[in-house]
């Protein structure tokens, strides 16, 4: 019970950080995302929370690190891998790939293009790396007007 209580206590807190980012279609119930019934956002605001997190360049740049060699506190050593397939390419840095049974496959996507990130949310996707890459190209094929998705 101290456990749930603790969560409790992180779910609390993560939906006011959402309250006090503008999110009001987002919402937690437990802190790892995985209650589907009971969680929920849009893409615009995992857009825009994509966005504000990119400022923490830790998060940054943890989220684009194709792989790491990592030791826990025994000494044991692992190579993790990032799951995002187009790290890397044409300016992809970032950001977080995620299955849920009712989220199905998801991908937040960032890109730097000439000066300004581009962030591309794909949500219930059956191959949400090749949706990325459509909608990254139909994104450059246009002069666009940039617009801040920041509070």
């Amino acid at each position: 019970n101290e456990k749930r209580g603790k969560n409790l206590e992180e779910v609390q807190k993560m939906n006011e950080k959402a309250e006090e980012l503008d999110l009001p279609n987002t919402h937690f119930e437990d802190p790892a995302g995985l209650e589907d019934r009971h969680d929920y956002t849009t893409a615009w605001e995992l857009a825009r929370l994509a966005s504000i997190t990119l400022e923490n360049k830790l998060f940054a740049e943890v989220v684009s690190t194709p792989s790491k060699l990592i030791m826990n506190a025994s000494g044991s050593s692992y190579f993790v891998f990032n799951r995002n397939k187009l790290l890397g390419y044409d300016g992809i840095n970032g950001i977080k790939t995620g299955t849920t049974e009712e989220a199905g496959d998801v991908l937040v996507t960032s890109r730097v293009s000439n000066g300004h990130t581009i962030i591309i949310v794909v949500l219930r996707s059956e191959n949400r790396f090749a949706d990325t890459l459509s909608l990254l190209n139909l994104v450059s094929s246009y002069n666009l007007t940039y617009l801040s998705i920041h509070p």
